[in-house]
């Protein structure tokens, strides 16, 4: 799989163009039978989009992972289950020990974020955060930065982030494990 985490667009306004685009026409598609599925979600993701969290300022970032040492592991597989989207899952090559997790959220996925479960090794799926959000970003952010930790650096596969129902199109990048 290529690696397409630093895409980029020689204009931010035809991205999020062509994002707003795919986002309104894959449901339109999927409710007149054709053939929009989570494979055609998930490849807006392996593309430009993963670009737009990358540059989010300090005042973007909530939660409490970044406190943690060593070093980010972002995952390069994605899967989304739903349309509109109901879960956004990321694998990773292997396990890893992680301290903690984090991803890059917009706005729509901030506010109907329900939960986030890590991936053991043996692929069963541990509640990681659930609830209220630990913070909020400035009001001009387009999203955030949602970092939290891990109990006991657990081996951690693959991370899930779900939805709560009428959320939208919510838009998750750049999810990513803490190994130290």
């Amino acid at each position: 799989m290529n690696d397409t985490r630093h895409a980029t667009f020689p204009h931010r306004a035809l991205a999020l163009l062509i994002l707003a685009a795919a986002a309104h026409a894959l449901p339109a598609a999927a409710q007149a039978g054709g053939s929009a599925d989570g494979a055609a979600v998930a490849s807006r993701y392996e593309s430009g989009i993963q670009s737009s969290g990358a540059s989010l300022p300090a005042s973007c970032h909530i939660g409490s992972g970044a406190r943690e040492k060593g070093h980010w592991l972002e995952s390069r597989s994605v899967a989304v289950q739903g349309i509109p989207q109901r879960a956004i899952s990321f694998s990773f090559d292997q396990p890893l020990a992680a301290g903690a997790w984090r991803a890059s959220l917009n706005r729509k996925a901030l506010e109907a974020l329900d939960k986030v479960e890590v991936q053991d090794a043996h692929g069963g799926w541990t509640l990681a955060w659930s609830g209220k959000l630990p913070g909020a970003p400035d009001a001009a952010c387009p999203g955030a930065w949602f970092e939290a930790g891990l109990q006991g650096k657990p081996r951690v596969r693959g991370l899930r982030f779900s939805f709560r129902d009428g959320a939208g199109s919510v838009d998750v990048t750049h999810a990513g494990l803490l190994g130290g």
